[in-house]
C-alpha cells in the first residue's frame, strides 16, 4: 500500500512539473544586423566595476583589494588579448583633467540599471515587457548623450563592465556541510 502510494505521488509530481510551463532562458543578447567587423573597432574600456572578495561564515562580504586588483587586470589583459586578434583594439578610458567624473559615474550606474533590466526582462521570454515583446528586437541603451563624454570622441564603442564575486570562505564552506546534514540549503559565493 505504502508503496503504491509513493509511486502515485511520484507520478503526479512528474505529470504537474510536466503541464507546467518552463520559461527557457536566451543565452545572449545580440541585436540583429550587428556586426563587429574585424580590424575596425576602436573599444573604450571605461572603469570597470569589479569588486571581489570573500563571503563570510555569516553570509557578509568581505572585499579583498588584491583579488579585485588581479580580477581587473586580467579582465583588461583577456579583453585586449581577444580583440587584437580581431585586429580592433581595446584601450582603457583616461578622461580628461578637465572631464566630469560624476558624469562617467552617472553613465555607470545607468549601465548597470539597463543590464539588470535586460537580464530580468529581455533573457527570460516570459517576463519580457510588452514593448520589448517584438520577435528579434534588441533595443537596450544608455541613450545617444554617452557619446558627448570626454574622451569617446574617436571611440567606436564604450564598454562598460559590472561585476561582483563573494566566494565562500573556509567557515562559510563548512558551515554548508553541517547545513547540509540538517537539511538546511547555505550558498557559498554570489556571482553577479
Amino acid at each position: 500500500m505504502l508503496k503504491s502510494c509513493r509511486a502515485s505521488l511520484a507520478t503526479l509530481t512528474l505529470l504537474l512539473a510536466a503541464a507546467s510551463p518552463v520559461h527557457a532562458q536566451e543565452k545572449t543578447g545580440l541585436k540583429p544586423g550587428f556586426v563587429l567587423k574585424p580590424g575596425t573597432a576602436r573599444i573604450v574600456l571605461m572603469r570597470p566595476s569589479i569588486k571581489v572578495g570573500a563571503q563570510s561564515t555569516g553570509g557578509m562580504f568581505e572585499p579583498n583589494a588584491d583579488w579585485t586588483d588581479q580580477a581587473k587586470e586580467n579582465l583588461a589583459t583577456a579583453l585586449s588579448k581577444a580583440q587584437s586578434g580581431l585586429g580592433n583594439s581595446v584601450v582603457a578610458y583616461a578622461e580628461p583633467i578637465s572631464g566630469n567624473p560624476a558624469k562617467v559615474a552617472e553613465y555607470q550606474e545607468l549601465f548597470g540599471a539597463v543590464a539588470s533590466s535586460v537580464i530580468e526582462y529581455q533573457f527570460f521570454k516570459g517576463n519580457r515587457l510588452p514593448t520589448k515583446k517584438r520577435k528579434d528586437q534588441f533595443e537596450w541603451g544608455l541613450g545617444p548623450d554617452v557619446r558627448t563624454l570626454p574622451g569617446l570622441d574617436k571611440a567606436d564603442y564604450a564598454l562598460f563592465i559590472t561585476t561582483e564575486d563573494h566566494f565562500g570562505s573556509t567557515g562559510r564552506k563548512v558551515l554548508q556541510v553541517f547545513a547540509a546534514l540538517a537539511r538546511v540549503p547555505v550558498t557559498a559565493g554570489v556571482h553577479t
